[in-house]
């Protein structure tokens, strides 16, 4: 296993260190170890290979990054003692580990997270279901029963202004708005306040005018 050579290419920047990397793979038999990032911009790329390979490999990475990018160093440790490869070997191992388990760690997150967002989704869906399913119901007659209310108390108000009691002339004289208020104004029992909302005119006059009579017995 030893007798390989190490070949270290430090460049600026993470460009020139792919570039770094693959003009020296495609120059010779050599084997990538990995590119470390440093500090400063400095990164590292590691090859390893014959020591003939290597060397090969590292002057052609030099001169193909110099066009685009600076080379801080450059070095080719020949012919590796065992435990020197054996220790950059598990020094890659161990890398490789570590990325695992973070992509590990990232994904349980990532599903957590959308367990999450889904669980709200369908507490939000739930909810909005609910709302629509179970909408508030009015029936007409109650809204009437309301605007029937509020048009009494107008007219009570109307009422304890003026109390007038109207000729048939008068009477035939008033539009339909005015007969209806008028209606309720004097109470008349022949009809509700449903009835005389939805009356027409002549039946309004009718009852109106009737009252009046009765009144006068």
């Amino acid at each position: 296993m030893g007798g390989k050579a190490l070949g270290l290419i430090e460049v600026n920047g993470l460009v020139g260190a792919i570039e770094a990397a693959d003009s020296a793979l495609k120059a010779a038999d050599v084997k990538l170890l990995g590119v470390e990032k440093i500090s400063s911009g400095l990164t590292t790329v590691k090859i390893i290979g014959d020591v003939a390979a290597v060397q090969e490999a590292v002057a052609v990475a030099k001169i193909a990054v110099s066009k685009i990018s600076s080379i801080f160093s450059s070095t080719v440790i020949s012919k590796m003692d065992n435990q020197t490869e054996a220790m950059i070997l598990n020094s890659k191992d161990k890398t490789k580990k570590i990325e695992l388990n973070v992509n590990s760690e990232t994904l349980n997150c990532s599903e957590k997270t959308e367990e999450v967002i889904n669980s709200d989704i369908a507490e939000i869906n739930i909810s909005e279901v609910t709302e629509v399913t179970n909408p508030v119901k009015i029936e007409d007659e109650i809204l009437i029963e309301k605007v029937d209310k509020c048009e009494e108390k107008i007219e009570e108000k109307i009422e304890l202004k003026e109390k007038k009691v109207y000729t048939i002339i008068e009477i035939k004289a008033m539009n339909v708005e005015e007969l209806r208020r008028l209606a309720r104004q004097l109470k008349i029992t022949e009809m509700n306040n449903k009835q005389i909302k939805f009356a027409k005119k002549d039946r309004l006059i009718e009852v109106i005018d009737k009252h009046y009579r009765e009144g006068d017995k």
